[in-house]
C-alpha cells in the first residue's frame, strides 16, 4: 500500500529556524527571496537551495553554510532547479488536454481567475466544470471564494505562461481585455481594478493605444481614491508606453488630446513624490519641466491644477510672494469653472502659504472659506483638510493635548481611506503629539510603526525618521539617532528638498552636541542655514538659529550663541523642532556664560513662566505630570527656577536626558 503525505508549506519562522540551523551568515535577505519565491512549499524550498549552491552562491566554510550576497539575485532571478521544472512539466503533461487548454488560460489571467472570464475565453465545447475539477484535484488552483481561483504557487503559472507561445498569449491578453472593456461597460461604472487589469492585459497584448488608455484612467482613479502609490505606478507604466511606442499611439481614438493626458501622468507622478517622501515641498524639478512645457496645450482646469503645484514648487524654492500669486491664479481659475473641488483645492494651498508665512489671521480666514465649501460639498477629504490645519494651529499655541485628540481622531480614518504610502504622516502627527507631552513610550512606539508603514511602503517618511531620531536621543541611543539621520542626510535623497533639509540637519546638530562632537555640529548648522538661505521661508529660519545657538554653546562661544538669538525666535513658528521656552532656556544659558546673572535669570523666569503656562493648558493630569516632569528642559527650567545652581553645559545637554534628576548641584 501506498502512504501519501500531505506536505504543508512551511511558515515564515519555521523557514527563518531551518536556514538558521544551517547557516553561519545571517540568514535574513535569502529568507525573505525564499519565502516570496516558494511560498515556503518545502520541496521547492529544497530544491531553489540546491540551485543556489550548483551557481556557488551558497557555499560551505568551516562546517556552516555561507552566501555570497554580492551574487544573490533578485526575488523574480531566483534560479530554479532542472528538477523543480521536470516536476512541474510532468504534472501539468498529466493532466487532460481540456485542463491544460484551462491552464493556458488561466496562467494570462494570472491572479483572481474569475470562472465567468474563464468561459469566455476557453473552447466553448470543453467541459469548464470538470477541467476545473482536475485542476483542483491536482493542487494546481485553489478556489478562493466562490468562482475564483488562484495558482497555488507561482513557479507553476511562470512555467505554464513561458510555455506558451507569445503569439497565443498576445490573442489571448487581447480577448480577456476585449471581454472586460465589454463588462465594464455594460456595468456602467470603472472600477480600479478593472481598468488595471485592462491595462496590463492591453499591453501584453502590444494593443498600446488603449494599454496607455487604460492606464491613464486607472492612475487617475487610484489618486482619487488617495491610493498615491498605485497612482504613481499606472502613471509610469503608462508615460513609458507613451515615450517607447510613440509612433504606435493612434490619437484619433484617444478620449482626450494627447498632451491633456501626458499632463495628467505627470503630475500625478510629481504630486506622489512629493506626498509620499517627505509630505513637504519639494517636486522634482524634471517634472515640473515637463509640466510647464504642455501648459500652452491644455485646458483651463489643468492650467489651475498647474497652477497649485507651481505655487507648492515656488514656495519650496523661497519664492514666497510668486507662490502666493500662483495659488491665487489657480483659485481665480477654478471659480470662474465653478470647479468647487478645485477651489478647495487651491485654498489648501493658500492655507499652507499663510502656515509657512506665520500668518495666522489669513489662515483662520481661509479655514473659514474651506468650512463654508465643505458644507456644499460635504466631502470627507475636506474634513480631513479643516483637522489637519486645526491640528497646526493646536501645535502653534502649545496645546499639545488638542494636538493628541486630534491626531487620534483623524487615524482610523485616514488608515482606511489613503494609500499606505502615505500612512506614516499621520502617524508621525501622533507620536509628535505624545513626544511633547513627554509621553515616550508611547511616542517611541508610534514613531517605529511609523517608520516601519513608510518602510513597507517604500518611501521616505522624513517626518517619521526624525521623530525616531530624536526619541532614539531622549533615549540616550545618540549613535543609533546619528546613524538615522546620517542615512537621510550624508545620501542625499533625489526626494530631498532644500526645504526638508533644515528638521533632520537640527536634530543631528543635538546628536553631535550631546557626544561632543563640535565639528560635526558646525558642518550640520552650516548645511541647515544654507537651506534656509536659499529657500528663505520665515518658518525654517528659527531651525538654523537654534542649531548655530547650540553648538556656540557647546564651544563656549557665548557671545556668538547670545547674537543668533537676539531675533524673538519665540514668537516664531517653532512647531515640531523647538519651543518658546527652549529659546529662552538658551538666551539664560548665554547670559550665564557671558556672566550676566540679571539677564540669566531673567531669560530663566521666561522659560519658567511660558512652561507654566503650558502646562496650566493641560487638563488631563497624568499628561501635566509627564509635560513637567519627564521633558527633561521643562525639569531642568522648573528647578534652576526654583535655586538649583546649574550651568550653560546643563541647559545645552538637557534635551538627550532620559530621566531621573538633572546633574545639578543646590547652592
Amino acid at each position: 500500500p501506498t502512504t501519501r503525505v500531505q506536505l504543508v508549506s512551511l511558515q515564515p519562522a519555521q523557514l527563518s529556524d531551518l536556514l538558521a540551523q544551517i547557516m553561519t551568515d545571517d540568514p535574513a535577505d535569502l529568507m525573505a527571496l525564499l519565502q516570496t519565491e516558494t511560498a515556503g512549499n518545502p520541496f521547492f524550498v529544497v530544491e531553489t537551495l540546491r540551485a543556489l549552491v550548483e551557481q556557488e552562491i551558497l557555499y560551505t566554510n568551516n562546517g556552516g553554510w555561507q552566501i555570497d550576497a554580492a551574487g544573490l539575485p533578485e526575488p523574480t532571478g531566483l534560479p530554479m532547479s532542472d528538477v523543480v521544472l521536470r516536476v512541474i512539466q510532468g504534472r501539468i503533461r498529466r493532466l487532460s488536454r481540456a485542463a491544460q487548454a484551462v491552464l493556458t488560460v488561466a496562467a494570462v489571467l494570472e491572479h483572481d481567475i474569475d470562472e465567468k472570464l474563464l468561459a469566455q475565453l476557453v473552447d466553448p465545447t470543453l467541459a469548464l466544470d470538470l477541467a476545473l475539477d482536475e485542476i483542483l484535484r491536482a493542487s494546481i488552483l485553489a478556489e478562493t471564494t466562490p468562482g475564483v481561483y488562484q495558482f497555488n504557487h507561482i513557479k507553476v503559472r511562470e512555467i505554464i505562461y513561458a510555455d506558451t507561445s507569445a503569439p497565443r498569449r498576445r490573442f489571448l491578453h487581447r480577448r480577456a481585455a476585449d471581454v472586460l472593456a465589454q463588462w465594464a461597460e455594460q456595468s456602467g461604472h470603472e472600477r480600479l481594478s478593472d481598468l488595471s487589469q485592462l491595462a496590463y492585459h492591453y499591453a501584453e497584448a502590444r494593443e498600446w493605444t488603449a494599454a496607455m488608455v487604460y492606464g491613464w484612467r486607472a492612475a487617475q482613479t487610484a489618486f482619487q481614491a488617495g491610493a498615491f502609490a498605485e497612482a504613481n505606478r499606472y502613471a509610469t507604466v503608462a508615460q513609458v508606453i507613451l515615450a517607447d511606442h510613440a509612433g504606435d499611439v493612434e490619437r484619433s481614438r484617444l478620449p482626450e488630446p494627447l498632451a491633456a493626458i501626458e499632463f495628467d501622468l505627470l503630475t500625478l507622478r510629481a504630486e506622489f513624490r512629493r506626498r509620499a517622501a517627505t509630505a513637504g515641498l519639494y517636486y522634482p524639478p524634471e517634472l515640473m519641466m515637463a509640466i510647464g512645457a504642455l501648459l500652452p496645450k491644455v485646458d483651463d482646469s489643468r492650467q489651475a491644477q498647474a497652477s497649485l503645484q507651481q505655487s507648492t514648487h515656488l514656495l519650496g524654492q523661497g519664492d514666497l510672494a510668486g507662490s502666493k500669486d500662483a495659488a491665487a491664479r489657480g483659485r481665480v481659475l477654478y471659480a470662474q469653472l465653478g470647479d468647487q473641488r478645485g477651489e478647495v483645492n487651491a485654498i489648501e494651498h493658500q492655507i499652507d502659504l499663510a502656515y509657512r508665512a506665520g500668518d495666522l489671521i489669513t489662515m483662520r480666514a481661509l479655514m473659514r472659506d474651506l468650512q463654508q465649501l465643505s458644507t456644499i460639498l460635504d466631502a470627507e477629504d475636506v474634513w480631513h483638510m479643516l483637522t489637519a490645519n486645526e491640528m497646526r494651529l493646536a501645535a502653534y499655541q502649545g496645546d499639545w493635548v488638542r494636538v493628541l485628540h486630534l491626531a487620534q481622531t483623524v487615524l482610523p480614518s485616514h488608515r482606511s481611506r489613503f494609500d499606505p504610502a502615505v500612512a506614516w504622516l499621520s502617524l508621525a502627527n501622533l507620536g509628535l503629539a505624545y513626544m511633547k507631552l513627554g509621553a515616550y513610550e508611547e511616542a517611541y512606539a508610534v514613531a517605529l510603526q511609523a517608520v516601519e508603514a513608510s518602510e513597507d511602503a517604500n518611501v521616505l517618511g522624513l517626518g517619521a525618521r526624525v521623530l525616531l531620531a530624536r526619541l532614539e536621543l531622549q533615549r540616550g541611543a545618540v549613535d543609533q539617532a546619528r546613524d538615522r539621520l546620517f542615512a537621510v542626510l550624508e545620501t542625499p535623497d533625489p526626494l530631498l528638498g532644500e526645504s526638508e533639509v533644515v528638521s533632520p540637519a537640527l536634530a543631528l546638530v543635538r546628536c553631535c552636541v550631546a557626544v561632543g562632537d563640535v565639528e560635526g555640529a558646525k558642518h550640520w548648522s552650516k548645511r541647515a542655514s544654507a537651506a534656509v538661505s536659499r529657500i528663505r521661508l520665515p518658518i525654517l529660519f528659527p531651525l538654523s538659529q537654534i542649531a548655530w545657538t547650540l553648538t556656540y554653546l557647546a564651544e563656549e562661544r557665548y557671545d556668538d550663541a547670545r547674537k543668533r538669538l537676539v531675533y524673538p525666535l519665540e514668537l516664531m513658528l517653532l512647531l515640531a523642532d523647538s519651543s518658546p521656552q527652549e529659546v529662552f532656556a538658551l538666551r539664560a544659558a548665554a547670559a550665564r556664560g557671558l556672566g550676566d546673572e540679571a539677564g540669566a535669570q531673567q531669560w530663566l523666569n521666561c522659560a519658567y513662566d511660558e512652561v507654566q503656562e503650558q502646562a496650566a493648558a493641560i487638563h488631563e493630569a497624568d499628561y501635566r505630570a509627564s509635560f513637567l516632569d519627564r521633558v527633561a528642559l521643562h525639569r531642568l527650567i522648573v528647578v534652576a527656577h526654583d535655586g538649583t545652581a546649574w550651568q550653560p553645559a546643563d541647559m545645552l545637554n538637557a534635551p538627550s536626558r532620559r530621566s531621573g534628576s538633572p546633574s545639578l548641584k543646590r547652592r
